[in-house]
């Protein structure tokens, strides 16, 4: 996804949802670290150096709606609620940092 797609479904109305997985970081990247390097994270979490931007603020700069799911109580609940909405929607979901991601390590 890049910044302009925002625009572009804002601008037509398509009823897009954008479900994105925040888990404060790049969990595939700290994952190869952990896995490879010894645990050493670089540019992979905020500790490391990295920063992300505030999705939801980036989706109301577009004049999106927007949405969060930070618990799994009632989930299935919420995503038909985001699914239903009229129009386009960005919505935030907060996962684990600590959540396996890929590439996972095979022995």
């Amino acid at each position: 996804m890049n910044i302009q797609e925002l625009e572009t479904i804002k601008r037509l109305n398509l009823p897009i949802k954008f479900f994105i997985l925040n888990n404060k970081g790049y969990g595939s990247i700290q994952a190869t670290q952990k896995n490879y390097f010894d645990g050493f994270l670089v540019g992979s979490n905020e500790k490391s150096g990295m920063t992300l931007p505030n999705i939801t603020r980036v989706a109301q700069a577009f004049g999106l709606k927007i949405a969060t799911i930070d618990s799994q109580q009632d989930i299935t609940k919420r995503i038909r609620e985001i699914l239903q909405a009229e129009g386009p929607l960005v919505c935030e979901v907060m996962i684990s940092p600590n959540q396996t991601t890929a590439p996972e390590f095979l022995r």
